[in-house]
């Protein structure tokens, strides 16, 4: 039997004509006709302002609503040239939603979901590249203000070429298989992690209480990554800038890359709902 919407799906259900009129397809869950008994995770991406789609130019995609502020913050971090710059790219925008806005961005999966990091030098690249993220917007004067582990997300369209999940990571879009990572994994693939939901992002003076914040919500995200590895975890400081902490974790990345994939890990609780649904 199918789960009810959540609170914050509601919204979605109610785009869902419109957003295919303009070439939009979101999942079944979401329509109006959704067929009783229809398997699919009830709960959409974070606090629901994401969510996932299919477009006949764009493939895959994921929405995400957002205010006038915010897309042009995005449309400006994205003009700086710079090789540290990990800002996801927009590939377009409607007007739709609550606030007015939807923005369309690569689809992309969630740092820190399944699959998970198989050595030590893919997870010292993953947060090397966070780092460099937070780094780059700071060496513009520009405070992201909401920077933890949610907010940082993979790109895996070379890491698992058969899709997976918006939600269920771990599994294929449909639910009915576990993803099929490529031969060589991250280490092979060397995938790209970016910046996501701008919402709070503004410019702010060199030195700002921002910028601490930021530096805060930077280590959180690595400790939080590195929960199961904490021998791993690099010595870091709230009062370093996110150039420090880049160059850390750089000193990190070099070193001799240990295997992390015999390390137990344990099932979430969208894994859990998945074999529930699907238990062969």
């Amino acid at each position: 039997m199918a789960r009810p919407l959540s609170q914050n799906e509601r919204a979605w259900q109610q785009l869902y004509d419109d957003l295919h009129s303009k070439g939009f397809q979101l999942r079944p869950r979401y329509s109006a006709q959704c067929p009783p008994g229809h398997k699919d995770y009830p709960i959409p991406y974070n606090d629901g302002s994401m969510n996932d789609a299919s477009h006949a130019t764009y493939g895959r995609v994921v929405l995400q609503f957002a205010n006038s502020a915010e897309r042009e913050m995005l449309e400006q971090l994205r003009s700086i040239p710079d090789a540290n710059q990990h800002v996801l790219p927009l590939l377009s925008s409607l007007h739709a939603g609550p606030e007015g806005n939807l923005i369309v961005m690569p689809f992309f999966g969630k740092l820190g979901t399944a699959p998970y990091f198989e050595t030590s030098k893919d997870l010292m690249c993953a947060l090397l590249q966070v780092a460099q993220g937070v780094a780059f917007m700071h060496s513009h004067n520009i405070a992201h203000g909401a920077i933890h582990r949610d907010n940082f997300v993979e790109d895996r369209s070379q890491l698992i070429p058969g899709g997976f999940h918006f939600v269920a990571t771990g599994w294929s879009s449909d639910l009915k298989n576990r993803i099929q990572v490529v031969k060589g994994g991250r280490s092979a693939t060397q995938p790209k992690i970016f910046i996501v939901n701008l919402r709070s992002a503004k410019e702010v003076s060199p030195g700002a209480v921002e910028l601490s914040n930021d530096i805060e919500g930077l280590l959180h995200t690595i400790a939080s990554l590195l929960e199961d590895y904490s021998e791993l975890l690099p010595s870091l400081t709230a009062r370093m800038t996110a150039t420090e902490v880049v160059e850390v974790l750089k000193a990190e990345f070099d070193k001799e890359p240990r295997m992390l994939a015999n390390r137990p890990i344990s099932l979430t609780d969208v894994e859990r709902f998945c074999i529930r649904l699907f238990p062969n």
